[in-house]
Formats: structure tokens, sequence, C-alpha cells
């Protein structure tokens, strides 16, 4: 890592932002040199009496808890948040702010020099990388896999084709979006590097060791070009009724994130908007040369209406276009007075 990651993650992050997130009585203070004041949203106030609130965020990026005297900056808050270490027990160890140091580049979307892993080979082993983050290599690895089944035959027509006739995609777009197919003869490539374990933690297998679904055309979510979780939609030879099915909920400990999409060549506008699904955002984020997102669902979980939230909160505007019918409307509307 080098001290430009370290400048890039303090850029990115707001510690302010980082404890409004998790405050239950967050005050917004001018004056001085404070910018806000809570109850520590972590431990609490330490005395039984309560009283004012112990927390204070600093116009220079700092805070400062009155139980323990001791605070920091943002590696300091997230090493808290994350329980590396405990509020009296700062300042950080050398190990204690590696670890908080990749938790932070984490959030802040920053790929570490020198010190992230490259592949699932290098990380399967490591016992103190979790097991949701492995999943996220090995499903990087998968999707590079299913990228390359593209060529599979669906009718007389290879899924290339069909996206392109059913989508206005190209075949650039198709690529950027790393879109791929799983079908019974993809199996053995997948297993070829990746194990019954980690399929099984990606959702692909059940946790009988069975595939989860086969012929559907597989949507990745990606941030900062690295898998994060994936839907399969329904086509022609599918056996399975529902349209679009995602990871097998029994066996996979990815938790589903937001989708983004972002065009080849950049978004033009500063403004985000909101889809019901990843085929539009594609769609309209390409041709429209805008920053597009979904949940993939009308009613967002909590976790991902906390995303929508971040991604909004630096935007110039914030458009929900969900699917022209009453369901659309009703629930557009609703997240809309959410996001407000």
């Amino acid at each position: 890592m080098s001290e430009d990651d370290i400048e890039k993650i303090r850029r990115s992050l707001s510690v302010a932002r980082e404890i409004k997130r998790s405050a239950t009585d967050w005050t917004e203070q001018d004056g001085g040199d404070r910018v806000g004041r809570c109850t520590h949203p972590e431990h609490g106030h330490t005395s039984s009496e309560g009283g004012t609130p112990n927390l204070i965020v600093t116009d220079d990026g700092g805070w400062y808890c009155y139980s323990h005297s001791p605070g920091g900056g943002i590696f300091e808050w997230i090493a808290v948040e994350e329980q590396i270490c405990s509020c009296g027990d700062l300042p950080l160890t050398d190990d204690e702010f590696v670890e908080a140091l990749k938790e932070a580049a984490d959030r802040a979307g920053v790929e570490l020099s020198n010190s992230a892993p490259d592949s699932y080979e290098e990380v399967k082993n490591d016992s103190r990388i979790s097991d949701e983050k492995k999943a996220r290599y090995a499903l990087d690895k998968a999707v590079d896999i299913l990228h390359d089944n593209l060529d599979a035959m669906i009718g007389d027509q290879n899924v290339r084709g069909v996206i392109k006739d059913k989508r206005p995609f190209d075949d650039e777009m198709i690529d950027h979006a790393r879109v791929g197919y799983i079908d019974e003869s993809v199996r053995a490539e997948l297993l070829r590097h990746l194990s019954h374990d980690a399929l099984e933690d990606v959702g692909i297998h059940r946790d009988n060791g069975s595939l989860h679904t086969r012929n559907r055309i597989v949507y990745p979510y990606t941030h900062n070009g690295r898998a994060r979780f994936w839907i399969a939609r329904k086509t022609e030879e599918s056996s399975q009724d529902a349209k679009y099915l995602k990871p097998a909920s029994e066996s996979t400990v990815l938790e589903e994130p937001i989708y983004r999409y972002s065009p080849v060549d950049g978004a033009n506008r500063t403004g985000v908007w909101v889809t019901e699904g990843i085929q539009d955002a594609i769609a309209l984020g390409e041709h429209a040369e805008i920053r597009a997102v979904s949940p993939v669902a009308t009613n967002p979980s909590p976790k991902q209406k906390e995303q929508l939230f971040e991604e909004g909160r630096d935007a110039t505007e914030m458009v929900v276009c969900f699917d022209d019918d009453a369901g659309g409307h009703g629930e557009a509307v609703e997240l809309i007075l959410d996001l407000l």
C-alpha cells in the first residue's frame, strides 16, 4: 500500500458520514471546531445517567469520545466500528491499522497497491480473509468462465446473438457488463478452477452439491470491476419457471447489493437513475450515457436502500425509473419518498 492509497481513502470517506449512518441522535453543530455530536453509536454513553451525547465530530475530519478520551480519524473510527479494537484501546497498533485500512479501502472502492490479492487461488487458504470476501474472488473467476460460455447455443443461435436480438446491447456492452451463460456443459470448467465449497459459497451449487440453475443468462453485479453478486434470467431452454433466479439462498454467503452500471466510455452526467431491473440499467446507462443503478426489485432491502442513499448524496439529481405498470408506479413513489 502507498501513501497515495491512504490519501485517496481519506478523500473518499467522511468521518461525519460514517458516524451519522449508525448514530441514532445525530445533531448538526456549527461554531468552534465541531460539525456534529451524538451518543457513541458503538458503546453508547458510559455514564449510567446518560446526559450530553459523548461523541463529537470535528471540522478537520476527526472525532473524539468524551467517555474514553481517545479519538482519531477515519481509520480509527472504522477500526472501532468493525470491532478491530475498542474505543478505549486506541491508538491503533500496526496490525490493527492495516486491518482497518483494508476495510476502509473496501468501503471507498480503492484498490490497495501491492496488497490486494489478484485471484481466488491467493485467498482460498488465507484464514485472515472472511468467507464472504473469499466468495467474491471465487465469483469473479466464475463470472469469467460463464462469460466465455456465450458461444453456447440456444436453439439455432448462440447466447450472444440471443442477447443482442432481445436487448439493445452490442458486443462491447455485453463484455463490459460481463454477461455470461450457465448450462451443464460449463460446470466441468467451473469445477476445474473452483471447489464444490466455493461454488456453494457463491450460490451456483446448492448445499447438496447440485447445480442451482442451468440454461440461463447470468448478469453479475460488479463494483470497481469485481463481481459481488449475480442474477440469472430465464431462456427458452430453462426448465425452472421463475423469470429470474438469484444465488441459492441455503448455501450462498453473498449478500445482495444494488446493481451499478456506468457506460463503457463513462457517464456524462452527475445524476443517477434508479431502474427496476439490471437489463434496464445497462440499456439506459449506456444509451443515455448516465450512471444507472438498480435494486433489482421494487422493494429494496434496508442495506440496498442505504446504498441508494449513498449513491444519491453527492448526485445533482436522482431519478427513479421503474416499470410502467401499477406496481412500478406505486413502488417508485414509495422509494422517492424514502430518498427525499
